[in-house]
């Protein structure tokens, strides 16, 4: 979406800025449909779990991905989790009860942590707005849920600026 606008682009770049302070690898999925872009960073993933997120959302907080890390590694039946958004329209209407690791929740989006290995070319082929139920119903048939990992957050930039017309805000 960075070259949309360039208030986007500027989307871009903070949250590259961002990811760029935490101790990762960054490969960019650029003109790639949602399905593809999933397997080939499947693909292109050398460790344990990967992070697939969109280039509008940041990590919050210090140490975000050691602690992100930690919640993953702790809880082998979770396969793909997310933080939770510092957005109150983003956040959902639940509290994640003291002493929970990680809350069960189903279809979590962006940034989503993926436990590698689960997703293969079986993945079904989806539209950009069903990624997140065709993944939930992928993962659920394999015997892993979904969740979000307590104390973890994130900043949606682009939050009413969507592609998706509902989520649109009139920006």
């Amino acid at each position: 979406m960075s070259g949309q606008s360039p208030l986007r682009h500027a989307f871009f770049e903070a949250t590259r800025a961002r990811w760029q302070m935490e101790d990762v690898k960054l490969h960019w999925v650029v003109d790639m449909p949602i399905r593809e872009g999933r397997l080939w960073a499947e693909q292109q993933a050398k460790s344990e779990f990967y992070i697939f997120t969109d280039d509008d959302v940041l990590p919050w907080g210090k140490n975000w991905l050691e602690r992100g890390l930690s919640a993953m590694s702790g809880n082998p039946q979770f396969g793909a989790c997310s933080s939770r958004s510092v957005i109150a329209e983003e956040r959902g209407n639940y509290s994640i009860p003291e002493g929970t690791e990680i809350l069960g929740v189903p279809c979590v989006g962006a940034p989503l942590w993926m436990r590698k290995g689960l997703l293969f070319d079986n993945f079904p082929e989806h539209l950009f707005v069903e990624e997140c139920i065709v993944l939930h119903n992928y993962l659920a048939k394999k015997g892993y849920k979904e969740g979000i990992i307590s104390g973890l957050e994130h900043l949606h930039l682009g939050f009413g600026f969507a592609t998706s017309p509902q989520l649109v805000r009139g920006f």
